[in-house]
Order: C-alpha cells, then sequence, then structure tokens
C-alpha cells in the first residue's frame, strides 16, 4: 500500500509524486500508465527501497516499508526492465544468475513459460551458448525472454515488469501474458507499459498525470470515462 506518498529526487526538484494512494494486492495484475515524466518509475524506485519518500507511507502487509530489512524485501523481488540485465556467459548460467542452486526441469520450464525453449535449442551449443557482453549476439526480443524466464524461476513475492515485452512481437508478448495469468496466484504482479495491449487484462490500471493518480479501474471501465487512458489507446490504435 502507498499512502499519502509525497516524493521528490531532491530539494531544488518538483515532486515526482503527489498524494499517491493506491493498493496492490496478491492474486491480482496491476499496471501503471501515464506520459513520460508522469512518475511511473518513481513508484518503482520507492518500491524497491532505492529511496524514501518525502512523506507518507509504503506498507508491506502492513509493515512499514522502513521497519523491514531491506535486503530480505528486496530478494522477494524480480524485476524484468526494457534494458535486460545479461553477462557473457551461457544462456543457461544468466538465467540462473544469482539463484543458487536450481534443476535442469525447472529452468527447462521457465524457458517453456517465457517463450525461450525453442530458439535456444536452435542456438550452436543450446544452454551452453555464450551469449556475449550484454547478450549482443542475441536479438532484443530474446534477451528479454532470457530475463523473464529468470524472472519465472526465481518465483518472487512481487514480479515487476518494467517494459518488459517492448521488444517482442505480439505473438510472443500474447504468450507470455498468458503464462503470467496462469502464475499469478502466489504473487503480486505489477505491470508498467507504455503500450496499453500489454495491460489491458490487468485487474486494476493507475492511470498517472504530473505525479498523480488521475484515473483508475480495469481497461473497460477507463474506456467508458473518456478521459486520459482513453485518449492514449486511442492514439496507440490508430498506429
Amino acid at each position: 500500500t502507498f499512502s499519502s506518498i509525497n516524493f521528490k529526487y531532491s530539494k531544488s526538484l518538483k515532486f515526482s509524486l503527489k498524494d499517491l494512494n493506491f493498493t496492490i494486492r496478491n492474486g491480482q495484475i496491476t499496471a501503471i500508465v501515464g506520459l513520460s515524466g508522469s512518475g511511473k518509475s518513481s513508484i518503482l524506485d520507492l518500491l524497491v527501497g532505492l529511496f524514501e519518500p518525502n512523506s507518507g507511507n509504503i506498507l508491506i502487509n502492513g509493515n512499514n516499508l522502513n521497519d523491514i530489512n531491506l535486503n530480505k524485501w528486496q530478494r522477494e523481488i524480480s524485476i524484468v526492465s526494457q534494458d535486460t540485465f545479461l553477462i557473457n556467459d551461457s544462456i543457461i548460467n544468466n538465467i540462473k544468475f544469482g539463484l543458487g542452486k536450481v534443476s535442469f526441469k525447472d529452468i527447462e520450464k521457465a524457458c517453456i513459460e517465457s517463450g525461450s525453449k525453442e530458439f535456444i535449442e536452435n542456438l550452436p551449443n543450446s544452454y551452453d551458448t555464450i551469449i556475449g557482453e550484454r547478450g549482443f549476439k542475441l536479438s532484443g526480443g530474446e534477451r528479454q525472454r532470457l530475463s523473464i524466464a529468470r524472472a519465472f524461476l526465481k518465483q518472487s513475492s512481487l514480479l515487476i515488469l518494467d517494459e518488459a515485452t517492448s521488444a517482442l512481437d505480439s505473438e510472443n508478448e500474447e504468450f507470455i501474458k498468458q503464462n503470467i495469468e496462469k502464475n499469478r496466484s502466489n504473487k503480486i504482479i505489477l505491470i508498467v507499459a507504455h503500450r496499453l495491449s500489454t495491460i489491458k487484462n490487468a485487474d486494476n490500471i493507475l492511470v498517472l498525470n504530473q505525479g498523480r493518480i488521475v484515473e483508475r479501474g480495469n481497461h473497460e471501465s477507463l474506456l467508458e470515462k473518456k478521459q486520459l487512458y482513453k485518449k492514449l489507446w486511442e492514439i496507440q490504435s490508430k498506429n
């Protein structure tokens, strides 16, 4: 829960978030949308503990985030961003990076759910293929799918997808969306997206504008309101 949150990055800057109030719940998919500079990244920065709000409280299961062991909380989070983090190593070592001992069966399952298995097995050395610094030997879509596989393998309590499917075609994006739906029951899923087709089926959509939540609801209810969300949807539908 974000309760009466106000936040700015420094005293000289204007507030990035103003009087923010919302709750995201286990088993639900919550989406955050808005124009660039509306405050989406600031919410994520606060949620993962990179910064503290200037006022207000962030509550995790009713406990103030300031009173929780930050390292323990961050271990409960998986983040897949537009800029993927990959190392100059094998496919399999990238997928299980930082996760300790995991079975190949679990790795393969995560690759199936992320749509990665087929392209991996077509590589020269399959899961042992070295992908180069930052994964430069792979396409943007392949790099994103590996990052999603790593997040699925981690089985975190909170899964954050920050423009995580921006490099995927519509077919692969839809496949991953379906697998996110299948695995939603035991975690909180938070999606940040510019491409609204990504979050069409979210339980709750928060629409930000200049640091404030100006609309909230599901896709259908927001279209009926005929406000900012509908305007953004119509612009994207024409492209």
